[in-house]
C-alpha cells in the first residue's frame, strides 16, 4: 500500500454589492484551482473564469435600508444644527450689543447728572453769598455730586467691560473706538402661534432628532419581529472548465447555472421571541410618547415667547411716551427751579424720574429686539423679511 501525495491550491477574486431597496446581494467573481499529483507529476487546472450570483432574502429584515434612512435623517439634522448655531451666535451678539448700549446710556446719564449738579452748585454758591439760599441746600447738592460721581465711575467700569466683551465677540481691536446708537423700532408685525410651531417643526433639528428616535425604535421592533425567521432565494450563472494548462480553462468553457431556496425557523425558543417583540414594542410606544411630550413642550415655549412679544409691542409705545413726558417735565422743572418756583428737591425728583424712564425705554427696546431674535431662533424663520433662515 503506497502513499498518494497531492496538493490543491485555489485563488479567487470577487466583488459583492448589497441592493438597498430589496436587501438582496449581487456578487461577481472569478476563481481558479490547481491540482498537483506529486507521485505521477500530473497537474490539472479547474477554473470559473466568471460567475454572477444573486441572493435575495424573503420576509427578512433589511438592515441596510433602515440604516440608510437613519443616515439621511442624521445628515439633515447636522445641517439644521449648523443653522441653529449661527442663530445662537446672532442672538448672543445682539445681547452683547444691548448690554454695551445700556452701559453707554448709563454713563451718559451719570455724566450729565454730575455736570448738571456742578452747575447747580455754582448757582447755589452765588445765592448763598446773596443770602437767598441755605447751607442745607449746598450740602444736599454736594451729596448728590458725590453720588453721581460714584454712579459715573461704576457706569464707566461696566461700560468698559461690556464694550470689551462686544469687541472680542465681533472681532474688533480693543483700541478701536465705536459709538453705539439706539436701533430703530421695526414696523409692527404679527406672529401666529400655529404658524410659528409649524415653521419650527419644519426647520429645527430637534424634530429630526425626534424622528430619528422614532425610526430607530420602529426598526428595533421590526428587527425583533423578523429575527430567526429566514427565507432566501439565490441563483447564479457562470462558466467552468478544466484543463492541463491555465490557458485551456478559458477556451470554450462550459455554462453552469444554479438555483436554490433556503429557510430557517426556530423549533423552540421558550417564548423568548415573543418577550423580545413585546419589549421592543413597549420601547417604541415610550419613544413616541416622549416625542409628543417634547413637541408639546416646544409648542408651549413658542406660545409663551409670542405672548411676551405681543405684550412688548404694546409696552414699547408706553415706554416711548413715558420717556418723552419725563424728559419734558424735567426740562420744565429745571426752568421753574431757576426762577425760584420749585424746590431743589423737586428738581432732583424730576431728574431721577427722567433717568428711570430713559433706562426703562432702552431696556424695553432691548427686550423687544431680543424677543425678535428669540423668535428667529426657535422657528428658524425671519418674520421681518418673511423668509427662511439658511446658511
Amino acid at each position: 500500500m503506497g502513499i498518494r501525495l497531492s496538493g490543491i491550491y485555489t485563488l479567487g477574486l470577487g466583488f459583492r454589492q448589497q441592493v438597498l431597496e430589496t436587501g438582496g446581494e449581487v456578487s461577481i467573481g472569478t476563481e481558479i484551482s490547481r491540482f498537483d499529483d506529486f507521485r505521477t507529476k500530473n497537474v490539472r487546472y479547474n477554473g470559473t473564469p466568471i460567475y454572477f450570483k444573486y441572493s435575495q432574502p424573503l420576509f427578512g429584515f433589511n438592515k441596510m435600508k433602515w440604516d440608510k434612512k437613519i443616515e439621511l435623517l442624521k445628515n439633515e439634522e447636522s445641517k439644521k444644527d449648523k443653522v441653529q448655531e449661527i442663530e445662537n451666535i446672532r442672538e448672543e451678539s445682539t445681547l452683547l450689543f444691548f448690554d454695551a448700549l445700556q452701559a453707554q446710556i448709563d454713563i451718559e446719564i451719570a455724566n450729565y447728572n454730575y455736570q448738571n449738579t456742578l452747575r447747580l452748585l455754582d448757582i447755589e454758591n452765588g445765592k448763598i453769598k446773596l443770602g437767598t439760599t441755605s447751607y442745607d441746600k449746598i450740602l444736599q447738592i454736594n451729596l448728590n455730586i458725590t453720588n453721581y460721581k460714584k454712579e459715573f465711575d461704576i457706569s464707566k467700569y461696566k461700560y468698559n467691560n461690556a464694550m470689551a466683551k462686544l469687541k472680542n465677540f465681533i472681532g474688533l481691536a480693543d483700541s478701536e473706538l465705536i459709538k453705539l446708537k439706539v436701533p430703530n423700532i421695526p414696523s409692527s408685525f404679527v406672529v401666529d402661534t400655529a404658524l410659528a410651531f409649524k415653521l419650527a417643526k419644519e426647520n429645527r433639528s430637534e424634530f429630526l432628532a425626534f424622528e430619528i428616535k422614532r425610526v430607530e425604535s420602529q426598526m428595533n421592533t421590526i428587527s425583533e419581529t423578523k429575527k430567526n425567521i429566514a427565507f432566501s432565494l439565490s441563483g447564479g450563472f457562470g462558466v467552468n472548465r478544466a484543463g492541463n494548462t491555465i490557458a485551456s480553462i478559458y477556451n470554450n468553457p462550459n455554462q453552469q447555472q444554479n438555483f436554490s431556496i433556503g429557510f430557517s425557523l426556530p423549533i423552540l425558543d421558550w417564548k423568548r421571541k415573543k418577550i423580545a417583540i413585546k419589549k421592543a414594542h413597549e420601547e417604541e410606544l415610550l419613544v413616541n410618547y416622549q416625542n409628543r411630550m417634547e413637541e408639546n413642550s416646544i409648542r408651549e415655549e413658542i406660545r409663551a415667547i409670542i405672548n411676551v412679544f405681543d405684550f412688548l409691542k404694546v409696552s414699547i409705545d408706553y415706554s416711548i411716551l413715558a420717556d418723552s413726558i419725563a424728559n419734558e417735565r424735567f426740562q420744565l422743572t429745571k426752568v421753574l427751579y431757576q426762577s425760584g418756583k420749585v424746590s431743589l428737591t423737586e428738581l432732583f425728583i424730576a431728574q431721577n424720574e427722567k433717568d428711570t424712564y430713559k433706562k426703562n425705554y432702552i431696556n424695553t427696546i432691548k427686550e423687544y429686539w431680543m424677543t425678535i431674535f428669540l423668535i428667529r431662533r426657535v422657528t428658524l424663520y425671519d418674520f421681518l423679511k418673511e423668509s427662511y433662515i439658511r446658511n
